[in-house]
């Protein structure tokens, strides 16, 4: 339904926006703290990620791979 909602009879609603007003944006946020999430969670998540030899990703693909990873690891637990 997010990438053809006019199949389902919706509308897309999304709208392009330049790096320019991203940046802007991010410029303008005023992050609460350096976790980007609940403190356990960044916490479980970091160990995992040591535990597979995982860093940061540098590429989108990376990004989606040690998402997935985490997603996985941390639903085993529960």
């Amino acid at each position: 339904m997010y990438t053809n909602p006019e199949l389902f009879d919706r509308s897309d609603y999304l709208q392009q926006v330049s790096d320019n007003d991203v940046q802007f944006c991010m410029q303008q946020c005023t992050m609460r703290s350096s976790i980007p999430c609940d403190g356990d969670v960044f916490d479980i998540c970091c160990e995992v990620m040591a535990e597979e030899g995982v860093s940061g990703p540098k590429t989108v693909q990376e990004a989606v791979d040690v998402y997935l990873l985490l997603r996985n690891k941390v639903a085993a637990l529960y």
